[in-house]
């Protein structure tokens, strides 16, 4: 059996996802898991110091879960629940099996596509990183609908075009609107032309700096209004010229699929 090697640079952060994996009664085994990471501002760089921590995972299911009658395709539990706001000490988990990480991956989920380029919390994974070394097969021209799809209607709900809902009334009451949406829509701007044009993502994002001065209300709504405009503009422009395909490939993640779980399965 590969051995997984634990890195020894983020005890802090292992410590907390290894409780929380145990506290939350996850059903298989430890070695099943073969990414960890923590998401959210921290990684963004765009953290402010009263983020919870949002902890994210891939893991592997034995053949008789993936392949019988009742799938086990995520994993979620949190500290938190509905009745109160999360803290700085409340932490998220949330764990996707492989199946499901690809499907949502290859559909050009901007936060799933953040796995693809993250560091893995547990270091050096045969599995994971036989994932990462193609994953050029799960992006494609096509996900900058869905970046922008989210990011627009993140901009309609701050700009009264949509429903307001789910926004936090702390930074409404301090700035008039909620900072931190206008801030993710403008990440999400960053992290789609990055994308087309390197064909990978960066964390800490590389204007964290911009997007905490937004965050902290120093630009007006009407000024990030007219920075996100201005970023679409150029995505849509980079994407015409961008080397990534138009669609993903779809034959080359269902061999990845089946070599990656083949393997794990037979490593007895």
């Amino acid at each position: 059996m590969p051995k997984i090697l634990r890195k020894r640079s983020e005890p802090a952060l292992l410590e907390r996802f290894c409780s929380a994996v145990c506290q939350s009664e996850y059903p298989f085994s430890d070695d099943s898991i073969i990414l960890a990471f923590e998401g959210g501002s921290v990684m963004h760089g765009a953290s402010v110091g009263s983020d919870d921590h949002d902890y994210y995972a891939v893991y592997l299911e034995p053949p008789q879960t993936r392949l019988g009658l009742r799938s086990a395709e995520h994993h979620v539990w949190s500290t938190s629940d509905s009745t109160r706001k999360n803290t700085r000490d409340d932490i998220d988990l949330v764990m996707y099996s492989l199946a499901k990480f690809a499907r949502l991956a290859a559909a050009g989920n901007p936060t799933i596509l953040h796995f693809l380029f993250v560091e893995n919390a547990l270091g050096v994974n045969p599995w994971w990183d036989y994932i990462t070394v193609r994953r050029r097969s799960f992006l494609a021209q096509s996900h900058l609908r869905k970046f922008i799809g989210y990011a627009d209607a993140q901009f309609d709900r701050l700009t009264g075009k949509r429903a307001r809902k789910q926004f936090r009334p702390e930074l409404l009451e301090k700035y008039g609107f909620d900072t931190k949406a206008a801030m993710h829509g403008i990440r999400l701007m960053y992290e789609a032309l990055d994308l087309l044009r390197d064909g990978t993502m960066t964390f800490p994002n590389p204007h964290a700096r911009h997007l905490i001065a937004i965050r902290n209300g120093e630009y007006s709504l009407d000024q990030i209004v007219q920075q996100y405009e201005e970023l679409k503009q150029k995505c849509l422009k980079q994407q015409q010229r961008s080397s990534l395909t138009e669609e993903v490939d779809e034959e080359g993640i269902n061999q990845l699929l089946a070599n990656v779980y083949q393997s794990f399965w037979s490593r007895v």
